[in-house]
């Protein structure tokens, strides 16, 4: 699924995303995370891709929300968690 931010926003989300390489964001609607992808790497320039493992209805829902222009889109940090992993027998 791709979209792009334009302006401050595009600088603002790149700074984000260098700054948190390798980390994870949640994209949060009504107080639910829809979609919590990994940062993979620096996003310039405002061309936004998310990958992963999406149904096409999940896809399509997702890139509807996110593109829908009544929602005002803001990109601030509410919760920072460190999860390591764990092996379970």
């Amino acid at each position: 699924m791709d979209f792009r931010f334009s302006g401050a926003a595009a600088t603002k989300f790149y700074k984000l995303t260098r700054d948190n390489r390798g980390r994870y964001f949640a994209i949060v609607l009504d107080g639910t995370a829809l979609s919590v992808p990994r940062i993979n790497e620096p996003i310039p320039g405002g061309n936004v891709q998310i990958t992963g493992s999406f149904t096409m209805k999940e896809a399509d829902d997702l890139a509807a929300i996110i593109q829908t222009d009544a929602l005002p889109a803001s990109v601030s940090i509410i919760e920072e968690r460190i999860i390591q992993p764990s092996l379970e027998d």
